[in-house]
Parts: C-alpha cells; sequence; structure tokens
C-alpha cells in the first residue's frame, strides 16, 4: 500500500495491454479493470494514465527473465485523504504458494510461482499481481495542489512521480513482500515464512525466518534487520537494511528497504524524489529466484573508493573463449537442520534446502559433480541422508540402514559419484574403534569399513588419474 504525508510520502505495499518484451523477458500482460470513462479511461486524464503505467511495466517486463505471463490487474479507484496526507496505491500478489518445487514449506507469490514451475500456478482466470492507485490524488482536497505527474523523465517537479510509485507497486507484487504478522510475531499464512523473510536476518539473534515468534517481534522494531541473500550483498558490497522502526508501522515495516539510502531506493517507505532506477530490487529478485533477462548489475561502488574519473574500456572476449562453470556452495546448519546452497556463477542466488527433527547436528556434505546427488550426514541422530541437489531435495535417510551404530561426521565422494567415503567417530564395528564407510551409490550399501582406530572426523579427497589397466582397487562384489 502507498500512503502520502506532505512532504513525505508513505509508500505501502476490462481492457488488457500486452507488452511487447524481447525474446526472453518475462511476458507482461495488463488488465485496466476501471469501468468505462473513469480510472484509467478518465476522458481527459485516462490516456496519460496508461501510458505512465504501461512505461513502468515495460521496465520491469524488459529487465525479468521467464516464459510464463503475468498479468497485471491495475485500477484508478477513490482511495480519500487529506489535504496532508493520503494513500496513494496499493498492491500485491493476488494469491501465495508453496511446496510447488521452489523452497519448501517457504510462500512466493503467483508470479514468481510460475517463472519456477514454467506454468501459470493459479490458473489463467485470476490476475498475478493486483494494484490500485489512487486517482482522487488529481483532484483539489487531496494533498493541495500536489497532484500525479505522468511524465516518463523523473522530472515531476512538486507533484508525485507516478512512474516511480508504479514501479514501487509492481516491485511488490513481484514478490518483495514479508510474510511475518506484525503483532504476533508469527507468520501470517499457515505458519510458513515467505521467500522474503528467508532472506533477511538480524545480527546476534540468526535467520529472521528460523526465529521464535517473540524474537521476530523484537527483529522487527530493532532497525537491525539485514538483507542477507548474496546476490544483495555482492551489489550493495554489504547487506543492506530493511525498514525495522519502533513503534512497528503496519504497511510500511519489513517489505521497504531502509530509509538511510542515498540517493532513494524505488521500494522505500517514504516518497521523497522520482526514481527510475531498480537498484537493490533486481538483484533482490535474483536472491527469491527471478532470472534476469539482462546482465547481472554492476557492484556498487565502496563509498571508501574513489569513482576513477576515466573507467578502462572492456576489452571484448574472444568467443573461443570458454564459458565460467557454475560453481555451487553447500552449507550445512548445525543448528536449523538445513543445507544453504549457494550458486556463485553467473547470476547470485541462494536456496535452503530444509531437513526433518530426524536430522540432529548435520555435520558434512558432499555432492557428485556430473550428477548433482550426494549426501548429509547428522551426527546426534547417526544418520545419512541422500540429496538431490538440482531439484533440491532430500530423500530417503540410511542410517542406521548401514549396521552400524555409529556417529557419522565428513563425507566425500568420487567425482564420477560411484563411491561415497564416510568417516564415523564412534563406530562400533569390530574393524576398530573409529573407522572410514565405503558406500556404493548405486545400491546405498556399505561395502568396506576401514579401520582408522581413534576418532576419525574430516575426510580429504585427492583426485587420481588411473590408466584403464590399472583399475583403483576396490571391495570384490
Amino acid at each position: 500500500m502507498i500512503s502520502a504525508s506532505l512532504p513525505r510520502v508513505l509508500v505501502t505495499c476490462a481492457c488488457a495491454c500486452v507488452l511487447a518484451s524481447p525474446a526472453g523477458a518475462v511476458p507482461m500482460q495488463i488488465v485496466y479493470a476501471d469501468g468505462a470513462a473513469e480510472g484509467f479511461f478518465d476522458p481527459e486524464l485516462g490516456a496519460a494514465r496508461r501510458a505512465a503505467f504501461e512505461f513502468a511495466a515495460e521496465t520491469w517486463a524488459t529487465t525479468l527473465a521467464g516464459t510464463t505471463p503475468v498479468v497485471v490487474e491495475a485500477t484508478m479507484d477513490s482511495l480519500g485523504g487529506t489535504g496532508v496526507t493520503a494513500t496513494l496505491a496499493s498492491a500485491g500478489a493476488t494469491t501465495i504458494h508453496r511446496n510447488f518445487g521452489g523452497v519448501p514449506r517457504t510462500w512466493y507469490g503467483a508470479a514468481l510461482a510460475s517463472q519456477i514451475i514454467a506454468a501459470d500456478i493459479n490458473g489463467p482466470d485470476v490476475p498475478e499481481i493486483s494494484i490500485a492507485f489512487n486517482a482522487d490524488v488529481d483532484g483539489p482536497e487531496i494533498l493541495g495542489s500536489v497532484g500525479w505527474y505522468y511524465g516518463f523523465d523523473a522530472q515531476p517537479g512538486s507533484d508525485i512521480d507516478f512512474v516511480t510509485i508504479a514501479l514501487h507497486e509492481l516491485g511488490h507484487g513481484l514478490n518483495f513482500f514479508e510474510a511475518v504478522d506484525g503483532t504476533s510475531g508469527g507468520w501470517r499464512a499457515d505458519d510458513d515464512p515467505g521467500i522474503f523473510d528467508r532472506m533477511l536476518f538480524r545480527p546476534g539473534v540468526g535467520s529472521f525466518a528460523d526465529m521464535r515468534a517473540a524474537e521476530r517481534l523484537a527483529a522487527i522494531i530493532s532497525g537491525q534487520l539485514l538483507w542477507i541473500g548474496l546476490a544483495v550483498v555482492a551489489f550493495n558490497g554489504s547487506a543492506p537494511a530493511v525498514y525495522a522502526p519502533d513503534p512497528y508501522q503496519p504497511g510500511a515495516s519489513i517489505g521497504h528497504w531502509d530509509t538511510s539510502f542515498s540517493p532513494d531506493e524505488v521500494i522505500e517507505p517514504f516518497y521523497t524524489t522520482a526514481v527510475h532506477d531498480l537498484g537493490l530490487l533486481l538483484p533482490a529478485m535474483v536472491d527469491m529466484g527471478w532470472e534476469l533477462a539482462v546482465e547481472t548489475p554492476t557492484p556498487r561502488a565502496s563509498p571508501a573508493t574513489p569513482t576513477p574519473t576515466e573507467p578502462p574500456r572492456p576489452t571484448q572476449t574472444p568467443e573461443t573463449t570458454p564459458r565460467a562453470r557454475r560453481v555451487q556452495v553447500y552449507v550445512t546448519n548445525f543448528a536449523t537442520k538445513s543445507v544453504t546452497v549457494t550458486d556463485i556463477g553467473g547470476r547470485l542466488r541462494r536456496a535452503i534446502i530444509p531437513l526433518t527433527d530426524e536430522h540432529l547436528g548435520l555435520a558434512g556434505i558432499a555432492i557428485a559433480p556430473e550428477t548433482g546427488l550426494g549426501y548429509v550426514t547428522a551426527f546426534y541422530s547417526r544418520s545419512v541422508t541422500l540429496l538431490n541437489a538440482p531439484n533440491l531435495t532430500r530423500g530417503l535417510t540410511l542410517y542406521p540402514r548401514f549396521g552400524y551404530p555409529n556417529r557419522p561426521e565428513s563425507v566425500v565422494m568420487r567425482r564420477d559419484g560411484t563411491v561415497a567415503y564416510i568417516s564415523n567417530y564412534d563406530s562400533t564395528s569390530t574393524t576398530g574403534a573409529g573407522a572410514v564407510l565405503v558406500l556404493d551409490t548405486a545400491t546405498n550399501e556399505a561395502v568396506l569399513s576401514y579401520s582408522t582406530g581413534g576418532s576419525p572426523r574430516p575426510l580429504c579427497s585427492r583426485r587420481m588419474t588411473v590408466s584403464s589397466t590399472s583399475p583403483m582397487p576396490g571391495p570384490t562384489r
């Protein structure tokens, strides 16, 4: 929702127009739902209103990549106000979805969820985003002499730039919104966070999504709630803050960047000037799962680094230069019983594979580069669990299937994924006090146990070149 007061404006979060987008960009369709001769069809202002909104929508449509159309329903309604304050607009995802192929037990807005599954998740008759603008701002009673400015040049003078507000509200609908209940600290929808909430972190406390309700209530008024998605951190040079003032402000808190940015971000809680640069919103969309149709935003220069007066000219990369490999990093989270997956090649993003209470004391993880399949060990629950890294899912939990009441820690795999080696800190096998299991990944059975003595913990692997006439020794089957 967007509200306004002078001199600052608080930003909160059936005629169809199909925008022309370049190949690879997300298709976007606008449905104007106003009645005849009103709102976007006003005889005097309707054409200017539609042109400004379509300019903003096209900015998003040509920036994000996707295959499934995003339908946006837009209206201009009488939202009222006074001479000094008014609601400018309200927007949001029309439906939210979980357990469809994104991060499990995590809510996504319909527009992003549809791109992830490459299908219209909420059906052809329901738009993905709904936005209502305040038509009363153009009248003399609301905000006095201040009205809407419908130009494209970001020069509204003393008026309110319509394109800025439209970019802002579309950003909310595309998934920049929180799922926390500001009065209870719980989640608004069936006790699960949104993908937006999984990007937030409070120093000294931890992940916003994993906090207890009381901790979240404290976090949303702390002024210390940071976005730790890797794309945003890489772009900004540090983890930026979302708006978390004391007291909590419904419609403004959490779902906006903090007011400390200079120049302003387009999705801050108060409108002060025209902003047509999507800024931090682009890497934030990447963190939540969107692909970009444009190049990854260039990281901002550190304030301590002077800007060169004449930047070096880029050199053309020969077509024969190999493309950069996709690199993924997997980290086990001991306390939260989850695995964080960070893609640091090309477009930065982070995802989380949540495990269950049977996975106590996560320790080691190994993923086969060729297949993306692997294992994660849990020390206290004495378990080893299969992972399907490409699909961000977990499979069968194997221990104590191996027959050893041990405490698995480190795990490494052969590059081809055929063999895994698991260190067992407290093995009671007949071969000694400590052991390393050799696991045949085709059957998920331990085919050999090497005695190590003591308490084996970390394992490391070393790539070896083996000729076809001298196979690597292994167990006889």
